[in-house]
């Protein structure tokens, strides 16, 4: 998956395999900011759907800290994540 900066206050997630994936469709798309969790911007699909992409630190631990895609910050359905940046 992809993340580019659409503009200043939008957030573009793309790939380039696996949009066969329920999940990953669900993902895909732009997402603008709508508050902060963490210390981070907090993003909400544009579309209004309730998927978020967040950042959680390492409160929990090391293996939950890293930026998160699910239907609530913080909550245990999440589809993706990434603990690089």
């Amino acid at each position: 998956m992809g993340l580019k900066s659409v503009s200043a206050d939008v957030l573009s997630v793309s790939t380039v395999r696996g949009q066969h994936i329920p999940m990953v469709r669900t993902i895909l798309g732009d997402y603008v900011p709508c508050g902060f969790n963490h210390g981070k911007t907090l993003y909400q699909k544009h579309t209004g759907e309730s998927i978020f992409m967040y950042y959680w630190d390492a409160r929990d631990g090391d293996d939950l800290s890293g930026w998160w895609f699910g239907e609530a910050v913080g909550g245990t359905e999440c589809g993706s994540s990434c603990s690089r940046y």
